[in-house]
Parts: C-alpha cells; structure tokens; sequence
C-alpha cells in the first residue's frame, strides 16, 4: 500500500467510522503503558536469532557448522563437544582449547501489506530499512584428560587407564547460547512494537567425563548463565492525546512518538548431562563400516528472573512524569528451553563418514511471560487490561524439532572437507503471534566447511607434541516460506506484512592438541622392583 505523506489527509476506512473509533480509544487510553510494554515482553522472548528456532544461537562449533550440526552429540570431533555433549571429551586423546569466531549476518526485509490503526487509515512510516544486523558469536572450550596430569600411573596401568575405567577429562566452556540484534529504522511501521531489540547471554560451563569398559562414556556439567536485555519501541503519544481530546494542541495518531525501554539482566544456573556409546571402536570394522557411535544429550532449561529498569524519553508534557509513564523498577521472569540431543556418527571406508541428528526443544515452557512493576499505578494498569487479563503476555510457543545430516570425507591425512543440510521448525504457531523483534519461521540450514592439520608442531618443554588445527565453515539459511506477521496491540496499532529473511554465517576456529611429556623410566630403580 502507498504511505501518505506528513501533509495527507487521514481518512476513516468505511469499516470503521471514525466516532466508533473515537468511542474505542478513549475507552482504551489509560492502557497505553499496556501496550508499550507489553510488546517489551514480546521482544524479551523473541528477541533473535534467526537459527536454531526463534532467539537459540546453535554456532557453538565450527567443526559441527560444517555438517549443520548433524551428528553433534556423537561426532567429538574436538573440544566444542563440551556444548553439545560433555561425554565426548572422554573420546579426545590430547588435551585441547579452541577458540572460535563466528559472524552472523541476518537480513530480514518487510513487506507492508496495510499496518493501519484499527482498519480505520493507515500507520504513516517505513519498511524498517531491513531489521537484522550482524554479530559477532564468540566461544571458547578447554578440555583435559586428567590421566594426562598422571603419567608414570598411566603407565603401570592405574584405575585411570586400566581394562575397566580409562580417561576421566574435565573441561570448561565459554559460549553465547542465545542471542542477537534485530534494529529498524525509526520511522518504521511497527515502530510501536519494536524498534531495537539486544539479548545476551554469556555461559561458563564446567564438566567431567569418563569412560567405561572402553565403550561407554558419560558426562555432565553445570551452566552458569548471565543474561541481559534492552529492548525499546515507540509510544504513540499522538494517539493517547487524540483520544483524550487534545487534537486542537496537535495531537494526532503518529504525530508525538516517544520511547519507552525496558533493561533488565540475571544470573542463574542449569545443568546438562550426555552420553556416547561407540558400537565401532577406531580400529574396529564391519564388512567396510568402521568407526560407529550413538551419542544422546539433556541441557536444562533455565528459568532468568531479569531484574532491571522500564524508562521512558520524549515524553510530552500532557504525560511527563505521570503515572503509568513514570521511569519505575522492573522484572520479568523469562523461561529459556530445555534441549535433548539424539545423534549418529558411522565412518565408512575409512575416509567417509555419514552423520544424523534429531534435536527437540521444549518451547512450550514458554508460553508467557509475568512482569512486575514497582509503580503500583502501572502494575494494576497492567493486570487489569481486559486483553490480556493478567501481568504477561502469552506468547503459546510449541515444542520443535530440528532434523539433520551431514557427510565427511577425508582426501588426504591433513585435510578434512565437511558438507551438511538441516530442516528447522520454528515455535511460533501462526502470524497473529509472530513478533516484529524476528522475523522466525521454518528454516533450511545450507552448511560446508573444512579441518586442516598444520604441518607442524612446536616443541615445547614439558609436552610432548603441540599440534595446530585451523577448522572453517559457511553456512546460508534460508526460509522457505515468507513468515507473515498481523497482530495488534491495545491502542489498535495493527501491522500486517510480510518478511523475506535469510542469514549468512562464517566461522573459523584454532584448536591447540597438545600431551604432556611422559618422564623417562628409572630402568634400575625398576629391576629393584622385580626383584
């Protein structure tokens, strides 16, 4: 639809005549505060990413990205399988850190298809200049074999490395486990859901693992989870003064923006816990398979209570400084999902390697959100708005699934290539709760990459070997069906369109394998012993 120009004149659609929506916005006035936060709310718990179903961020190994993450819970390639499943570290031989870097580059174009004020005329503003901007996802993984730190007990065959327990490892991990940025213009047609919205979270994650009977291997870890988010929209002073009859002193809808944002951050914990149980030991064939795991995981959810402030800017005078538009405390109790992990890892051939996946997430713990504010005046506003008939919003996320495969071949003895596919459900039901902070929708999840061992190692005192390898990947999701948004909040801002999204991922890796030196054996110390 064309967007009228400043100086046009704002008609009444013959689907509402303008007293009845007069009558509707007086009636609904002292609710704004409602509907400037409530939309917060909205951002809170779809604030993006664009990858793993609505605000997950999935990059957590660029050896993984480069099979979409098939396989994750069973591949340990190296030390991201900290995140994935803490079991795989009893698979790596050497101890081992990696750092990592990943760029995530959405786009999430709209199309407006007739945003009006309750189908009366138009909402004045633009397509948003493409709401997605690029990140940068950091992690970091470190994991350690303890029997490493034991080498003399390594060799006269001590419960760490006998018949019945061998390769007890710990390890730590430094990720970013959901997250990122959308940022509209500030004219933008849904300006009064959302115009910015930033989430994070930083995760240290502990964890043991170890082995048993050389076939079975278990592990588990803390999440130790920090959280923030900031998050604003425009309010639509223009509209609160139209209905309140202050037009003669230019109040009109659209006309008086200001802001509201809402901040808030928390610390909490969780756990996860995996296992892998290798049917195919390295050396081990079957007719021309070789090399054969299952690998299955739990992260919990964890539940942020995010204690903060809501403030609000350019506030005209008819509304400054009084209740509800008042800068007061706030918090909102957000429900992060809880992740189970089903993964195949099976070499061929010995230079090939086909991987699945299948990933559920447990959306449907978050189907609201409660706020609570310290204004008394704001909060009972809020609890008593009839559309909504409690402090939170309702958001009816559903539980997804993520299913994936991905193929590895080995041309020569320092090169690894890696390609893979994914499907990706979204948990949004429909276009009636799909918010404007992401455009999410199901995906499909295009990914490559490569391991390069290089040729060389560096002498170090007290290793034995300190090896470099320097791992790749790019991977291009797409949605194949164009999400469409159409919601309204409680003063009748209604925006109906449509997105076209995709988003572009490059990561790279260093992952340092190094052994500690084993001492040299005291020869006649030892004929003392056998005699």
């Amino acid at each position: 639809m064309s967007v009228p120009t400043p100086t046009s004149p704002i008609a009444p659609s013959p689907t509402m005549p303008k007293s009845r929506l007069f009558r509707r916005l007086s009636h609904r006035r002292a609710s704004l505060f409602c509907a400037a936060t409530t939309v917060l709310l909205a951002g809170l718990a779809t604030t993006p990413t664009s990858r793993a179903g609505s605000f997950q961020i999935n990059e957590q190994s660029v050896s993984g990205m480069g099979t979409a993450y098939a396989g994750a819970a069973a591949s340990a390639a190296d030390a991201s399988t900290l995140f994935f499943n803490p079991a795989g570290m009893a698979l790596l031989k050497d101890a081992e850190t990696q750092t990592a870097l990943n760029y995530v580059h959405p786009r999430a174009e709209f199309d407006n298809q007739g945003s009006n004020y309750g189908n009366a005329f138009p909402i004045r503003g633009s397509d948003g200049g493409g709401g997605g901007r690029g990140a940068l996802v950091p992690n970091s993984f470190y994991t350690l074999p303890v029997a490493l730190l034991f080498p003399s007990q390594r060799e006269r065959g001590s419960a760490l490395n006998n018949d019945y327990f061998s390769d007890l490892s710990v390890g730590i991990a430094l990720t970013a486990p959901f997250g990122l940025v959308t940022d509209y213009d500030p004219n933008f047609v849904g300006r009064y859901f959302s115009t910015r919205s930033k989430l994070i979270t930083s995760d240290i994650g502990p964890s043991i693992a170890f082995k048993l009977f050389n076939r079975f291997s278990f592990g588990a870890g803390l999440d130790v989870q920090y959280a923030a988010a900031r998050l604003t929209q425009s309010v639509d002073y223009g509209l609160a003064g139209f209905a309140a009859g202050l037009a003669p002193l230019g109040f009109t809808p659209g006309s008086r923006d200001g802001q509201t944002e809402l901040y808030g951050n928390d610390w909490s914990v969780g756990w996860n816990v995996g296992g892998i149980v290798e049917y195919l030991r390295k050396g081990e064939h079957l007719g021309f398979l070789d090399d054969g795991r299952i690998g299955v995981s739990y992260r919990s959810g964890i539940t942020h209570t995010l204690d903060g402030d809501v403030t609000f800017s350019h506030t005209p005078a008819p509304f400054a400084n009084t209740a509800p538009f008042v800068n007061q405390s706030a918090s909102a109790v957000l429900k992060l999902p809880e992740v189970y992990h089903f993964s195949l890892y099976q070499g061929f051939a010995k230079r090939f390697a086909i991987l699945g996946d299948v990933t559920w997430t447990r959306w449907s713990r978050l189907q609201e959100i409660p706020i609570t504010y310290s204004n008394p005046v704001s909060q009972a506003t809020f609890i008593t708005d009839p559309f909504l008939n409690n402090p939170g919003l309702r958001l009816n996320y559903r539980d997804t699934f993520r299913y994936a495969g991905g193929f590895t071949y080995q041309p020569c003895e320092r090169v690894l290539l890696r390609i893979g596919a994914a499907y990706d459900e979204t948990p949004i039901q429909s276009k009636t709760t799909r918010s404007t902070r992401i455009p999410d929708g199901d995906r499909v999840f295009l990914a490559t990459g490569f391991r390069y061992e290089l040729p060389f190692r560096i002498p170090l005192p007290y290793f034995r070997n300190f090896d470099l390898d320097l791992d790749a990947a790019y991977a291009h999701l797409f949605l194949p069906n164009k999400p469409q948004v159409d919601i309204t909040d409680t003063q009748f801002h209604n925006v109906r369109g449509e997105y076209n999204a995709h988003v572009d991922i490059v990561s790279a890796s260093l992952t340092f394998r190094f052994g500690l030196q084993t001492p040299a054996r005291n020869e006649s110390k030892d004929k003392v012993i056998a005699k």
